[in-house]
């Protein structure tokens, strides 16, 4: 006798679908009669929330290519055949192991050529119903939305389907105009929570929920429908309805687009922040010594350039944020700390002018011997070709030589006299800091300009420890 998996699906979307009760008894009647044994029943629910994932059936095509099964019995092909191309390929895989998909409700042998071509033409007409369909639906959907007309799902707050809450409407004036005056998402939440207004759903105002309002283009009269997607809300698509000045409108035209403009200003604002993190170039990877590279706006994180380019196991990554900061705060607590003392600031550093003024002195004297030398060389040659020495031609050459050489030697003195010691003052020091810590809190640019004038390398280890070696 045959062995076969029975297998059946229903959506719970769907109430009129046939019971997977009732599925698996006609599939047990069919079996009884061609002779075959059912071994194994699986069965699928595809939930209203729209996952195409079938764990079952994906079982149960596991077991039958392991050879466990003959055959499997399904109440209708539809409910095996689910994308015309995928699942005829599979199918095809299962026949060409001699493991045939029959149908208890169509009675097709799929064994012979023309029963195969049947079952084929069978799931071709079930692939063009649900297609035409689909696009019935969206035709008149889009027609529907054109007109402005409520597409469904819940309203947003301060708005009905026949008409508008004034109490709500109050409400959202209360939060775009509360934000306009520069209270963030945070505050204004707060202040309806503690007035006692709740959402549509009797919840608890959140951030996530002023942040969506505020961006809602219908509370400003303007009708959109087909935005975005399921995980995206905020994609741009072709196909998508606005009709300005559908709705009744809560919020005057001028707040909403003064408040959209806010919005983009910010977006650009943080993507020109992250597009210039601070340690670029100068940030290292304690594990391998490879750089640490940022990975973008989307990502936000320092990594590893090694890992990230297979060269390297460990995987070292830090936030943008709390590199950058972690370095900011450094200089703003230990090197540019507001309790410095200027005047012992001062005596260290002009102590140790003091020591390379002794170098500096040394060398002033080994380039002054050194012209004064050459200045004699060529003071003696220019003396002998002036007494018409036989070696005139000769010397000639020579005095060029030295004049040369003279020539380079002055050029060092002049650079020389040029970084030689300077000293400083506790007044001078302290006007220096000053402007150092007023470039802390500016803009990316300067923090960066200013943690390069002082840091030398900044090293972050598999433990997430941060070290800084500073060029002060």
């Amino acid at each position: 006798m045959k062995r076969a998996a029975a297998y059946a699906r229903v959506s719970s979307s769907k109430q009129s679908e046939t019971s997977i009760e009732t599925q698996f008894e006609f599939i047990e009647h069919f079996a009884k009669e061609a002779n075959i044994a059912i071994v194994e029943k699986f069965y699928d629910k595809i939930t209203a929330s729209g996952t195409k994932e079938r764990p079952q059936f994906n079982k149960m095509i596991e077991n039958a290519l392991a050879s466990k099964y003959d055959a499997i019995i399904v109440y209708k092909y539809d409910r095996f055949i689910r994308d015309n191309i995928e699942d005829q390929s599979l199918i095809r895989k299962l026949e060409q192991r001699g493991i045939y998909v029959l149908s208890a409700n169509e009675r097709i042998d799929t064994s012979t050529p023309s029963g195969r071509f049947q079952r084929w033409v069978i799931s071709g007409m079930n692939r063009f119903y649900i297609e035409n369909l689909q696009q019935e639906i969206n035709q008149k959907s889009t027609k529907v939305a054109e007109k402005a007309y409520f597409m469904g799902g819940i309203p947003p707050y301060g708005f009905k389907v026949v008409e508008i809450r004034d109490k709500e409407a109050a409400v959202v004036r209360k939060i775009f105009k509360m934000y306009d005056e520069g209270y963030s998402y945070k505050e204004i939440a707060q202040t309806l929570n503690r007035a006692g207004f709740r959402t549509r759903k009797g919840n608890s105002w959140g951030v996530t929920t002023i942040y969506d309002m505020l961006r809602n283009e219908k509370y400003s009269g303007t009708f959109v429908w087909r935005k975005g997607t399921h995980s995206n809300g905020r994609r741009k698509r072709e196909d998508t309805v606005v009709v300005p000045n559908a709705l009744p409108r809560i919020i005057d035209q001028e707040l909403f687009d003064r408040i959209q403009k806010r919005f983009q200003k910010s977006l650009e604002n943080r993507t020109a922040y992250y597009s210039k993190p601070l340690l670029r170039g100068i940030f290292y990877c304690g594990e391998c010594g490879a750089r640490m590279i940022p990975t973008g706006v989307k990502d936000n994180r320092y990594v590893c350039s090694a890992w990230k380019r297979g060269k390297h196991p460990v995987c070292v990554a830090i936030s943008v944020d709390k590199a950058d900061n972690f370095v900011l705060s450094y200089l703003k607590n230990n090197v540019l700390s507001e309790d410095i003392d200027y005047e012992l600031l001062a005596k260290g550093y002009n102590t140790e002018r003091a020591l390379q003024d002794l170098e500096f002195k040394k060398k002033m004297e080994e380039l002054s011997f050194k012209k004064a030398k050459i200045e004699q060389k060529i003071d003696n040659a220019v003396q002998a070709i002036l007494n018409g020495s036989p070696f005139a031609d000769r010397l000639e050459k020579e005095a060029d030589k030295l004049k040369e050489e003279l020539s380079d030697i002055q050029k060092s003195l002049e650079k020389l006299k040029s970084s030689g010691p300077s000293y400083v003052a506790a007044e001078e020091l302290k006007e220096k800091f000053d402007e150092y810590r007023k470039k802390l809190h500016s803009d990316r640019e300067t923090q960066r300009s200013l943690i390069l004038e002082m840091i030398e390398k900044v090293t972050i280890y598999k433990g997430g420890y941060i070290e800084i070696k500073s060029k002060m």
